[in-house]
């Protein structure tokens, strides 16, 4: 009898960890589609979200490398972020150094090293500084978005941002 009661505790505990585990799941934010659209005449980088589409980044800055129209960013940075979430490593934003350049880039966890390529910035730029810029403080406020590494890099909670940005109606 002893046997059973343990199996039917263990059991009902089993059973409301995993519903547990589902409700939490649910909640979290699901990105979907990066895409570029032209908003406002800016070119933008869009995420298409459970709670509708919202702005990423809108390509009004000059302060990247010569060569690439913002529309062309636009595009570029749309298409790396959706190859970074299909493989399952956009978690943090940061900046960072990959191939001898300046870039914004992709982590699969805080502290961690860039493992993507967004887009890259002009050499001599402040890249902490461009960060905090380009990815407006819309999603960013409160603070909680925002880590940083033992490293002194910001690391940008990507999830929680996109969840700090309100839907943008067209």
């Amino acid at each position: 009898m002893k046997l059973i009661g343990n199996f039917c505790c263990c059991f009902v505990f089993f059973v409301f960890t995993n519903i547990i585990l589902f409700i939490l799941e649910s909640q979290a934010i699901s990105l979907d589609d990066f895409y570029c659209e032209l908003r406002r005449g800016i070119p933008t980088t869009m995420v298409k979200t459970e709670s509708g589409n919202k702005p990423i980044i809108y390509w009004v800055s000059t302060n990247f490398p010569e060569g690439l129209t913002a529309q062309e960013r636009c595009q570029q940075a749309s298409k790396n972020l959706q190859a970074a979430q299909d493989n399952q490593r956009l978690s943090y934003l940061l900046s960072g150094i990959m191939n001898g350049k300046q870039v914004i880039c992709v982590s699969d966890r805080s502290g961690g090293s860039c493992v993507d390529i967004i887009f890259e910035l002009k050499p001599g730029s402040e890249p902490k500084k461009l960060l905090m810029q380009i990815f407006d403080l819309r999603g960013i406020a409160n603070g909680k978005a925002i880590e940083q590494g033992n490293d002194k890099r910001i690391y940008i909670n990507f999830r929680d941002y996109v969840e700090r940005i309100p839907s943008d109606p067209k």
